[in-house]
């Protein structure tokens, strides 16, 4: 008598992976990721969990892999942000902000790079396998066409600073600008108050008094009042 073993059960996706089990413990651990933050409130930390929740969902993971660079690249931002606002935070020294600045642009290059890798697993996944071309054949076959970038990697503004001859500063020589300056450079990128306060408090009010004391004849004893040096280079 043939008997027909019974069938093994096979790891296929999921016709909603948002609606999965797996989903929901990868996001409770994407919450394990985010902890309280010292200097924070119990509310902002659940807004910042909200957001990168948000992130999150907004990908629209199709698999464990998808979320997973999906989660990395909510993880990285934040943490982009966290260390912006330590870089900008009064009370550091140099060395200290230049720290949570570096760390903040690694962390935004982790992000951009995430994105970027969720997108090649799309493309990748999406192309039809192409079938080997046969030994005898004297034509090659047609390379597969790039796939076009469905989700590019936003564009955010950034201030430029500048010293009192109206150059601008690199944006790593921290050393150079002022703590205004440093918080426009390295704080949030839509903090308009932040650049205004930077340009007009102390880049135009330093330029303007430069260029006085260049047109100015020179004369020993009286000068025009010019910031420090070590304030706007």
């Amino acid at each position: 008598m043939h008997i027909t073993p019974p069938s093994l059960p096979t790891a296929e996706p999921e016709a909603d992976f948002a609606a999965s089990p797996i989903f929901a413990l990868m996001l409770e651990q994407l919450a394990d990721a985010l902890p309280p933050l010292e200097t924070e409130s119990p509310a902002s930390n659940t807004r910042r969990l909200e957001v990168a929740r948000a992130k999150v969902a907004a990908a629209h993971p199709a698999d464990p892999i998808e979320a997973a660079l999906a989660i990395g690249a909510a993880v990285a931002y934040q943490a982009s942000l966290a260390g912006n606002a330590l870089a900008a935070a009064p009370g550091l020294t140099s060395v200290q902000s230049g720290r949570h600045a570096r760390t903040a642009i690694a962390q935004d290059r982790t992000f951009r790079a995430a994105v970027a890798a969720l997108a090649r697993h799309r493309g990748a996944a999406a192309q039809p396998a192409t079938p080997h071309r046969a030994r005898n054949s004297s034509h090659p076959a047609p390379e597969p066409e790039p796939q076009p970038d469905d989700d590019p990697i936003p564009h955010l503004p950034q201030f430029q600073p500048r010293n009192r001859h109206g150059e601008p500063i690199p944006l790593y020589r921290f050393r150079d600008m002022t703590p205004l300056q440093r918080r426009a450079t390295y704080g949030a990128p839509y903090d308009t108050a932040a650049w205004a306060a930077a340009t007009e408090e102390e880049e135009d009010v330093a330029i303007a008094a430069q260029r006085a004391e260049d047109a100015a004849p020179a004369d020993l004893t009286t000068s025009t009042a010019i910031p420090p040096i070590n304030t706007l280079r």
